[in-house]
């Protein structure tokens, strides 16, 4: 069966701060690895437009969403990214199952239409917000996302899922302020 068998009785769950804490490697499942070779997906689109593919070959958004994210299965992680200055947390819904690849895609497409808060939009710098503006304007065209400013936009194009690595910096230097958790850094590649 191996590690990626979806399911609550394959393997245990351990909560992500044990894991943090003895610095064990963790490994992430090869259908969400970057560089993304089995999820093709423009995260300004929804994920049921996604190309989704594992190493046996072709494969449906549903064969795959119950495999665990990682290896080992935890109850949570902590997304970072070099494209986002924003530290986005992940928790299983099922603590029996662990964190599943889909529930990782799931929070994904959900964090990306999440409408920007004043805050965020104060941040931006003027050549920063007239650039979201056009990329607002494009998104509305598509009729795809909800009808205010949100993370796509931010994004300005660099909206294509490029997969997961372990980034155990940030565990052991514990950059973010967050002593426990595992880091999984996403990677974003520009839309064609």
């Amino acid at each position: 069966m191996g590690p990626w068998a979806g399911g609550s009785n394959y393997a245990p769950v351990f909560d992500s701060s044990f894991i943090a804490h003895v610095h064990y490697s963790v490994i992430v499942n090869p259908v969400l690895l970057s560089p993304a070779q089995y999820v093709v997906w423009d995260l300004r689109s929804s994920l049921d437009t996604a190309a989704i593919s594992s190493p046996n070959g072709v494969a449906s958004l549903e064969s795959i969403r119950s495999q665990p994210a990682t290896s080992p299965r935890l109850t949570r992680i902590c997304i970072v990214s070099d494209s986002f200055s924003w530290a986005l947390r992940v928790s299983a819904l099922k603590k029996s199952t662990g964190i599943t690849v889909g529930d990782v895609l799931d929070f994904l497409a959900d964090f990306f239409s999440t409408p920007l808060g004043s805050g965020d939009l104060k941040e931006a710098t003027p050549s920063h917000r007239a650039a979201m503006d056009a990329v607002y304007k494009e998104r509305i065209s598509r009729s795809f996302g909800p009808s205010s400013l949100c993370v796509h936009d931010w994004m300005l194009g660099r909206s294509s899922f490029g997969g997961f690595v372990h980034d155990p910096s940030y565990t052991s230097s514990d950059i973010l302020g967050r002593a426990g958790e595992v880091y999984l850094r996403l990677t974003l590649k520009e839309c064609q």
